[in-house]
């Protein structure tokens, strides 16, 4: 038993450091003023640790990895105050991660490890954006109207001018802002997942966590 748990212990170790890495390179992040960026499925390690080894250590393992990114990513924080500094590592950082760890919510209810894998992705990184979403309502609405008038983007100005400065308009926004980048980081880790799931290697890894 003891063997077994150093084992698991080492894999998701190494699960995270792949995480990590591919959350530096390669990526797109030059859209993003205030933190989010396009990766290679830097969330899949984690993701994967949650379908082979349960969500007890997919919550532990996501939320580690989330304390990573908060070493090594933080943005948005200049000029705020203590309070929203706090939220921002909060949701952004410690809740936006840990949320990974949903990943093995669909391991065993399907009859196709690639699909009960690329699900799993999807809902992981949905209950991600939600952390997202809330934060950038909550403490980013004050960049809505630069997000919305920047020069040439036509439908922004037009949206702008509908809405004004509100509440309507700032939901909106943070919509927009984390679905630009979290949409298709989604899309990418579902397909890649799926192709995972079909492979030979990975079934009987799966087959050895049972």
């Amino acid at each position: 038993m003891q063997r077994n748990k150093t084992k698991t212990l080492v894999t998701c170790a190494m699960l995270i450091a792949v995480a990590t890495v591919l959350s530096v390179w390669p990526k797109f992040d030059g859209m993003w003023p205030n933190g989010g960026s396009v990766t290679f499925c830097s969330m899949l390690p984690i993701i994967i640790i949650s379908y082979l080894y349960g969500m007890k250590w997919g919550f532990m393992s996501s939320t580690v990895f989330g304390v990573i990114q908060l070493m090594t990513e933080l943005k948005g924080v200049a000029g705020a105050s203590v309070f929203d500094t706090f939220m921002i590592i909060l949701l952004d950082y410690i809740v936006a991660f840990a949320v990974l760890g949903i990943g093995g919510i669909f391991r065993g209810k399907f009859n196709s490890i690639a699909k009960e894998l690329s699900l799993g992705a999807v809902i992981a990184i949905l209950a991600r954006f939600a952390a997202h979403f809330v934060s950038g309502y909550l403490l980013f609405s004050g960049w809505a109207e630069w997000f919305f008038t920047q020069e040439g983007f036509t439908l922004g100005n037009s949206i702008f001018a509908a809405l004004g400065n509100g509440t309507p308009l700032y939901m909106l926004y943070s919509l927009m802002y984390n679905g630009s980048y979290l949409i298709p980081e989604m899309i990418i880790t579902a397909v890649v997942a799926y192709i995972l799931g079909k492979q030979k290697f990975f079934e009987k890894l799966v087959g050895e966590t049972k």
